[in-house]
């Protein structure tokens, strides 16, 4: 295998080891209790590890609820791939009750986290970009009709 490759997996499986931590933690004691080091003792991570991946607390949060919101319009986008309005409808419903089903802290943390202070200015600017990017060049075209 190759050696960057073999690092590559490393760095990714680390990286999910400490939103994973910081995941737990977040629903547990809120963002604002959870410090760095309860993070650190919970993934098993160096703090070099962390602060390698994430600047701080903040970019933490931040990358976590990206993570949990492009994981759940992957899922939406996947159930929408029809030509057929009905059942792209149909999808989306049945997509969105599975993702939460199959992510249940993931999603509860995506859901309060827009409610947050720290999270609040930076899930506005998200939504604002989703509003532009999501015209028609993501959707089938009957979806506007």
């Amino acid at each position: 295998m190759d050696d960057s490759f073999e690092r590559s997996v490393m760095t990714e499986s680390r990286r999910q080891s400490i939103l994973g931590a910081a995941l737990t933690l977040f629903l547990a004691k809120g963002l604002t209790e959870t410090t760095m080091e309860d993070i650190r003792h919970r993934s098993g991570a160096s703090m070099g590890s962390i602060y390698h991946h994430f600047e701080n607390k903040d970019i933490l949060a931040r990358a976590l609820y990206l993570e949990g919101r492009t994981s759940l319009h992957e899922a939406f986008f996947a159930a929408i791939a029809t030509s057929d309005p009905h059942q792209g409808i149909m999808g989306l419903v049945y997509a969105y009750l599975r993702w939460f089903e199959q992510h249940p802290d993931l999603g509860q943390y995506v859901m309060e986290a827009s409610d947050t202070e720290h999270l609040d200015v930076y899930v506005k600017v998200l939504r604002q970009k989703i509003k532009v990017m999501l015209p028609e060049e993501n959707f089938p075209a009957q979806f506007f009709q």
